[in-house]
């Protein structure tokens, strides 16, 4: 990482001539990659959980793109398709509904080139996925392959050339996230691609992120995306302009383009938007509907389909008395990190008989070069807020949130709304405890500064406005 920071100007000053290049020779990439961009897709392959099937072909095609490392000019490296998601001329696309089809552009031609890397070996080479909600097979922290001693899967790039990687390497006891109670329910709760009504479930910018050019993050981006760059993996992938220099990257995003086809399985693709979109940045011309279908694109994911969810209204109170219904696993992958108080919102709880209950941080601000995350706690008022307790937090702490840093460019927005469904948690609540004073206390941390620190220190100059206004709703 020290390499890359040091370089950082570096990188700054030939971004323009790399752009410059990069314009020049667009016709040549096109000949490379064909005429048309789907014309190049070969009959369909399975994109494999990484963990349980042999990627040693794959680690192949990637280790022959790296040999040529520093070419941003023609899609034949593995420097040129890292360089499109961390180049800041445009910036990869984040904050809008334009997210998960621009990053499955720019792994479908990835994969294009490590077919082409030295076939018939690489011919029907697909990345594999990296399934984060699920434990390793062996004691650690990642699948095994991303583990081994002297393999690419165990490197970043660096200015200075390839070294081993810096990414978090303490293991794990719990997988980040249920894979039944956290992203099924994130399907079945976020049906609408971009705007959700604050009546229903869901985030208040859909499933995909809102529309430019206010944009917003959507469900999946936040906080499983941004919180797996941010903590879960860290290292490299905490800053967008470095994130593709580490190669668990690409694993990464093909988990989270398998949550984008299980969500266009729930609900096929009518309701995505803008279909004509131009996907920016991209070796070829290629919108939003020429991504839609995946068969198109040569890849497939295994057919089990996400476990059905389970009912929030059948979430009782936890062991430890919870009335959130992740606090267990949250507070498990928070360690002992708690952050500093940011905000606080009292109100009376209501009467039952509710249909929606969302919590809404407006305009949460992007900030270019820190990321930062934090945590929602759920208490009396009468009880004294004390999240170093282990019992506190098992019972109290209800949700999580992550914002992950992003270069600022001209008509981009730099804001997100954050929304938080607590209806579980307050239909529980509601039962109990109707008529008393209730508290959310939101505790953010910033990037690289560790557990217990101030949050006028991790973000200096910036305490009293990153997080906008907050509101407590209970819709009926």
């Amino acid at each position: 990482m020290t390499d890359l920071n040091n370089s950082k100007e570096k990188h700054a000053r030939r971004d323009f001539l790399q752009t410059s290049a990069l314009t020049a020779v667009l016709p040549a990439i096109f000949s490379v990659l064909g005429a048309s961009p789907l014309m190049a897709a070969p009959a369909v392959q399975r994109r494999e959980d990484i963990d349980t099937f042999d990627p040693s072909n794959y680690i192949y095609a990637l280790s022959k793109l790296a040999e040529h490392k520093d070419d941003p000019v023609t899609p034949d490296n593995y420097y040129y398709f890292a360089w499109i998601h961390n180049t800041r001329r445009p910036p990869c696309e984040h904050n809008s509904n334009l997210f998960l089809p621009w990053h499955r552009a720019l792994l479908y031609f990835l994969e294009l080139a490590l077919q082409k890397v030295d076939p018939p070996r690489t011919a029907n080479v697909r990345i594999p996925f990296y399934n984060y909600t699920q434990m390793p097979k062996l004691p650690g922290r990642y699948p095994g392959v991303f583990e081994r001693p002297g393999t690419i899967l165990n490197k970043m790039w660096t200015t200075t050339g390839w070294q081993k990687s810096n990414r978090n390497n303490t293991a794990i006891s719990s997988p980040f996230f249920s894979y039944s109670e956290d992203v099924a329910q994130l399907i079945e709760n976020n049906p609408n691609w971009t705007k959700s009504n604050l009546g229903t479930r869901g985030s208040i910018n859909g499933f995909a992120g809102g529309a430019k050019p206010k944009g917003g993050k959507g469900a999946v981006e936040t906080p499983q995306h941004d919180w797996m760059h941010d903590q879960g993996i860290g290292g490299l992938l905490q800053q967008t302009t470095t994130a593709a220099f580490d190669p668990i990257f690409w694993s990464f995003h093909a988990y989270i383009d398998l949550i984008f086809e299980r969500w266009i399985e729930r609900y096929g693709t009518r309701n995505i938007e803008p279909m004509g979109a131009e996907l920016n940045n991209m070796p070829k011309k290629i919108l939003v509907k020429d991504v839609l279908d995946v068969t198109k694109l040569g890849y497939e994911y295994p057919p089990a389909p996400l476990e059905k969810p389970k009912s929030q209204l059948s979430v009782g109170v936890g062991s430890m008395g919870s009335f959130a219904q992740q606090a267990p696993l949250i507070a498990r992958n928070a360690g002992e990190e708690v952050g500093e108080v940011y905000k606080t919102y009292n109100f009376t709880i209501p009467a039952p008989g509710f249909k929606a209950a969302p919590f809404v941080i407006k305009n949460a601000k992007i900030l270019p070069d820190d990321s930062y995350h934090g945590y929602l706690y759920l208490h009396p008022k009468s009880v004294t807020f004390n999240p170093e307790d282990d019992l506190f937090r098992e019972r109290y702490l209800a949700d999580h949130f992550s914002v992950l840093s992003m270069s600022s460019m001209p008509g981009m927005s730099m804001k997100t709304d954050l929304s938080f469904d607590l209806f579980s948690e307050m239909f529980r609540i509601a039962e109990q405890y109707q008529g008393q004073e209730w508290v959310i206390t939101v505790t953010v941390v910033g990037i690289g500064v560790g557990p217990g620190l101030k949050t006028a220190e991790a973000l200096p100059d910036k305490k009293d406005e990153v997080l906008g206004k907050s509101e407590m709703l209970f819709i009926e």
